[in-house]
């Protein structure tokens, strides 16, 4: 079902309702980790996807100056090493899989027997 949370992203984005006005409240602690927990759990199932705001794509202050900026980018952040990570340890695997195939099987010797 398409929703309707940020006018021409709806059919390729998901939208999370934070409850609350975050220009003038903070958010509780509760909500807090709700939202990062679901925020990681998005980010595991589709690894490709980032974080943005309502501000982003439209000209509103939403989700607000209290809301917590920080440990949500912070997400990002985490999904882009944990990506990095990835192809790093594809590039050292693809390299030794090269040196592998251009270096000659080691010969157990009987030399000196």
């Amino acid at each position: 079902m398409q929703g309707a949370h940020t006018l021409s992203f709806n059919d390729v984005s998901l939208g999370i309702c934070f409850e609350g006005n975050f220009e003038v409240e903070e958010m509780g602690e509760a909500q807090k980790n709700a939202g990062l927990s679901l925020c990681r759990e998005l980010l595991d199932k589709y690894p490709e996807a980032q974080i943005f705001y309502h501000k982003d794509f439209n000209n509103t202050a939403c989700p607000g100056k209290s809301f917590p900026y920080k440990e949500f980018n912070r997400l990002n952040s985490e999904e882009q090493a944990k990506e990095e990570e990835y192809e790093n340890f594809k590039i050292a695997f693809s390299r030794f899989e090269e040196e592998k195939r251009l270096s000659p099987p080691a010969r157990l010797g009987t030399e000196g027997i």
